[in-house]
């Protein structure tokens, strides 16, 4: 069967490269589909996650003063990024179909 693709200029080749090249083809437009239906599905950010802490201090206020106030500013918008994260990482989770 080899010596025919010898004699056949690479047309075979070129009809096999076609085929494969349009199965690669209907096989990422199966993937962005299913891109973009769970962007379609993509839940609202929840609004605690965009707030923003503030410590509160005022020019003049005492330095050990000021520094507790943010400190505990601080301290809230890290708490509010761990549920965020943790909220974003069950989403995700849930769309990769892993464990939650």
């Amino acid at each position: 069967m080899s010596f025919l693709f010898g004699c056949a200029d690479g047309r075979f080749i070129h009809v096999e490269r076609d085929r494969a090249t349009a199965g690669l083809i209907e096989d990422a437009l199966a993937v962005a589909e299913e891109v973009q239906e769970a962007a379609r599905n993509t839940p609202e950010y929840p609004d605690r996650c965009r707030i923003k802490h503030h410590s509160g201090v005022t020019p003049g206020e005492r330095q050990d003063t000021a520094l507790v106030k943010t400190d505990n500013a601080l301290a809230r918008q890290h708490r509010q990024t761990d549920i965020c994260a943790a909220w974003f990482d069950d989403w995700k989770a849930g769309i990769e179909g892993g464990p939650q």
